[in-house]
């Protein structure tokens, strides 16, 4: 279940992308959705890929599509790049080891 969108970083490196999924992980886990909203928790899980400028569209969002999946196959709110198995999952607060 969920909702998917596009968030698109231009000229931005593997890691700032990664830096910045890890942030929204951050930011999701430090509201208060019960107080705000009634939820326990809200998760995300994100899929990236970067590649330049001349690869097809199509072919990136293949690839995010690919990590997106993934990330939710290894337990969802993590986020996965096209090549990686799992990354980061918690805010560095609560990081821990992942398989």
């Amino acid at each position: 279940g969920g909702e998917e969108f596009i968030l698109l970083l231009p000229d931005v490196q593997p890691e700032t992308a990664f830096a910045i999924a890890a942030d929204i992980h951050a930011a999701l886990e430090s509201k208060d959705w019960e107080a705000d909203l009634g939820m326990d928790a809200l998760t995300v899980s994100i899929g990236l890929a970067c590649f330049p400028l001349q690869t097809p569209a199509g072919k990136l969002l293949d690839l995010a599509d690919l990590a997106l999946y993934r990330a939710k196959e290894q337990g969802r709110n993590r986020t996965c790049g096209p090549h990686d198995t799992v990354q980061h999952t918690q805010a560095p607060d609560r990081q821990r080891e992942l398989p």
